[in-house]
């Protein structure tokens, strides 16, 4: 059965390893989906050391801070949280948003989308203090779905 590139949408061998039209590698580690924001890039760009990785992603870091940077006053002041793509291009970028009380109690879970974010490039997303029902001690971030952009 041919395989559909999910970048470009060239039907491949079954057994191919690159696409034969993009030469996007089409082999994911550890039985993952392919799919854009998941197919590890052959020569990725490193983030910032302070950053987590997104569940579900390749090349995909997220720091998170209060607006306005520095440590929380009040621990329910807007958060600022920052994606970096060091992968492909990536476009309509879907993020499953979770925060964690001090006793690992959920807080809140939202989503946010990212129209465009190019390779090398990094994103800042605003969670307003109003979604935050508590001080929060962890953020976790997942990548829900996304697109190729550019064709590189």
């Amino acid at each position: 059965m041919p395989l559909s590139c999910p970048r470009c949408r060239t039907l491949n061998p079954d057994v191919a390893h690159y696409c034969r039209q993009c030469g996007l590698r089409l082999e994911v580690a550890g039985g993952a989906v392919a799919g854009a924001g998941r197919i590890r890039h052959p020569n990725p760009l490193v983030s910032a050391a302070a950053t987590t990785a997104v569940a579900g992603a390749a090349h995909l870091h997220f720091g998170w801070q209060p607006v306005g940077g520095g440590a929380p006053l009040l621990s329910t002041e807007a958060l600022e949280l920052t994606v970096f793509n060091g992968g492909y291009d990536l476009a309509n970028v879907v993020l499953r948003v979770r925060g964690d009380g001090d006793a690992g109690q959920p807080l809140f879970a939202i989503t946010r989308d990212i129209e465009m974010l190019a390779r090398g490039q990094a994103a800042s997303l605003e969670i307003p203090s109003y979604e935050l029902p508590g001080p929060l001690h962890t953020l976790h971030v997942e990548l829900v779905s996304a697109e190729f952009g550019a064709q590189e």
